[in-house]
């Protein structure tokens, strides 16, 4: 199974982290480690707006949708 920055971005719970971070000060500051380098992600418009959509986002069990409504409203 990959892992890496397009698999991680996929997942629902990883951008329901990157979303709950972003609601306290954007992606400033935020960083990717990819091929042995730390990548800025706060200038990728792209990687925002996948954060953004928290739902949309792969979840291994569709259900866990439905358990992470209240966190996503309170952010």
């Amino acid at each position: 199974m990959v892992c890496d920055s397009a698999s991680y971005q996929r997942r629902g719970w990883c951008r329901l982290e990157q979303f709950a971070r972003m609601a306290v000060g954007d992606l400033r500051d935020m960083v990717l480690w990819e091929d042995g380098r730390l990548l800025e992600i706060g200038k990728d418009a792209d990687w925002y707006r996948d954060s953004c959509e928290v739902f949309q986002g792969e979840f291994m069990d569709d259900q866990d949708k439905d358990k992470i409504v209240e966190t996503f409203l309170g952010l």
